[in-house]
Protein backbone atom coordinates (compact mmCIF):
# COMPACT_ATOMS: atom_id res chain seq x y z
CA UNK A 1 0.00 0.00 0.00
CA UNK A 2 1.55 3.45 -1.11
CA UNK A 3 2.30 5.63 1.55
CA UNK A 4 1.33 3.33 4.77
CA UNK A 5 1.29 0.15 5.85
CA UNK A 6 -1.99 -1.84 6.74
CA UNK A 7 -1.77 -0.72 10.92
CA UNK A 8 -1.19 2.95 9.94
CA UNK A 9 -4.39 2.06 7.79
CA UNK A 10 -6.91 0.54 10.13
CA UNK A 11 -5.57 3.35 13.11
CA UNK A 12 -7.27 5.59 10.36
CA UNK A 13 -10.04 3.37 10.32
CA UNK A 14 -10.52 3.25 14.15
CA UNK A 15 -10.75 7.05 14.29
CA UNK A 16 -12.98 7.54 11.37
CA UNK A 17 -15.07 4.23 11.39
CA UNK A 18 -14.60 3.16 15.11
CA UNK A 19 -17.57 0.73 14.93
CA UNK A 20 -16.51 -1.17 12.39
CA UNK A 21 -14.50 -4.48 12.55
CA UNK A 22 -11.11 -4.73 11.75
CA UNK A 23 -8.55 -7.82 10.63
CA UNK A 24 -5.04 -7.12 9.35
CA UNK A 25 -4.15 -9.89 6.70
CA UNK A 26 -0.40 -9.36 6.17
CA UNK A 27 2.79 -11.82 4.92
CA UNK A 28 4.40 -10.69 8.19
CA UNK A 29 2.38 -11.81 11.29
CA UNK A 30 5.43 -12.31 13.12
CA UNK A 31 6.37 -8.37 13.04
CA UNK A 32 2.92 -7.16 14.39
CA UNK A 33 3.01 -6.45 17.97
CA UNK A 34 -0.02 -7.71 19.48
CA UNK A 35 -0.02 -4.71 21.60
CA UNK A 36 -1.03 -2.75 18.54
CA UNK A 37 -3.67 -5.25 17.91
CA UNK A 38 -5.57 -4.87 21.27
CA UNK A 39 -5.17 -0.65 20.73
CA UNK A 40 -6.46 -0.55 17.36
CA UNK A 41 -9.12 -2.71 18.07
CA UNK A 42 -8.02 -4.96 15.22
CA UNK A 43 -10.38 -8.63 15.69
CA UNK A 44 -8.07 -11.01 14.03
CA UNK A 45 -4.57 -11.38 12.39
CA UNK A 46 -4.63 -13.74 9.10
CA UNK A 47 -1.47 -14.37 7.56
CA UNK A 48 -1.04 -14.53 3.75
CA UNK A 49 -1.78 -16.80 1.89
CA UNK A 50 -5.19 -16.72 4.06
CA UNK A 51 -7.30 -19.82 4.15
CA UNK A 52 -10.42 -19.02 3.45
CA UNK A 53 -12.52 -21.17 6.47
CA UNK A 54 -10.35 -19.24 8.95
CA UNK A 55 -11.17 -16.35 7.17
CA UNK A 56 -14.90 -17.19 7.36
CA UNK A 57 -14.76 -18.31 11.34
CA UNK A 58 -12.77 -14.95 11.88
CA UNK A 59 -16.19 -12.78 10.09
CA UNK A 60 -17.87 -14.94 11.83
CA UNK A 61 -16.90 -14.60 15.33
CA UNK A 62 -16.20 -11.14 14.76
CA UNK A 63 -19.91 -10.43 13.73
CA UNK A 64 -21.40 -12.65 16.61
CA UNK A 65 -23.19 -15.19 14.21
Amino acid sequence: MPGMNGLEFLALAAVRRPQAVRFLITGWTAEVPTRDLEALGIRALLAKPWDDAELKAALRSALGR
